[in-house]
């Protein structure tokens, strides 16, 4: 009986060594690596056998051009199923991560961002190996804060689209299942290089290869505020001319946009004056339809 107890104790005090903690974090992501082609790493990880909360450090998923899609300095949650991470199911309870670098990018000549790629790899529609599941990761809470998010697309003579900064995001019932998104964003607030900021954000969220659906959208700036719901209706192949083949489904109520905001990206507005308006709104970013409209300036 004692040479169990000793051989317990023994064995806690090795699964709490950080470099041991850290190679069963390489082995997990090499599971994911293998089965789905992937590069993700980590650099430093920590879990308390008891709680099993962990902490990770220098979180890094490579895209396949060798750059980096997402980067996180530091990330805190809770393993609700050790069995299922040692098989590259990711099933976590409240992560809050700090400083997250998302970088949304599509090279030259392509039509498809790195994302897009990233998540086909797990679900390329070729038959998996016996047992192996659709890749899956899922948290019930997100806090994202201290962070930068940027759409680059080297198609365009300036290909830094849209570039966010302080980005902080609080969400929901998040979870990724082979190429599939979703989650409900409760708070989102950001600043742009363009001068529009973001302070309050909410929608439920949703993506997959047809469709980016946000429900229950709720914006508001400085000067305007926009409620409604928001539906993209795609081929992937549509991206290559998105102002002219993705279709937009759009319905705004009781909402305000301001001038002068939208002066900052397109300057042939007058200043200081708002619109109050509904409508319902259909068609490609180049031909909108606009029915049951309402609008008064103020």
């Amino acid at each position: 009986m004692m040479v169990l107890v000793l051989i317990c104790i023994l064995g806690t005090v090795i699964l709490s060594l950080p470099f041991v903690q850290t190679s069963f974090a390489k082995y997990a992501t090499d599971t994911i690596n293998k089965d789905f082609g992937t590069n993700i790493n980590i650099d430093k990880l920590r879990i308390s056998l008891i709680t099993w909360d962990t902490n990770l450090e220098g979180i890094y998923i490579e895209d396949y051009q060798k750059d980096t899609i997402f980067y996180v300095n530091k990330l805190t949650t809770s393993i609700l199923s050790v069995r299922n991470l040692s098989k590259g199911k990711l099933e976590f309870g409240d992560i809050k991560i700090d400083e997250l670098d998302f970088k949304l990018k599509t090279y030259l000549d392509n039509r498809n961002t790195n994302l897009e790629v990233f998540i086909d790899k797990f679900n390329d529609g070729q038959p998996r190996k016996p047992g192996t599941g659709p890749f899956f990761f899922s948290s019930s809470d997100v806090q994202i804060s201290n962070s930068n998010f940027r759409l680059i697309d080297e198609n365009f003579e300036n290909e830094l689209l849209l570039d966010f900064e302080e980005l902080n995001i609080g969400a929901t019932d998040f979870q990724i299942l082979g190429p599939q998104v979703s989650a409900k964003i409760n708070s989102m607030a950001f600043n742009s290089q363009r001068g529009i900021n973001v302070k309050e954000m909410s929608t439920d969220f949703k993506y997959t290869k047809q469709q980016m659906r946000f429900d229950s959208l709720r914006i508001k700036t400085e000067g305007s505020r926009l409620k409604g719901d928001l539906v993209f209706d795609y081929e992937r192949k549509d991206f290559a001319d998105f102002l002219n083949k993705v279709n937009l489904e759009a319905e705004f109520v009781e909402s305000e946009v301001a001038f002068d905001e939208i002066n900052l990206l397109y300057d042939q507005f007058g200043k200081g004056k708002t619109v109050n308006f509904s409508s319902k709104i259909s068609g490609v970013l180049n031909d909108l339809n606009a029915d049951e409209l309402f609008f008064a300036v103020g």
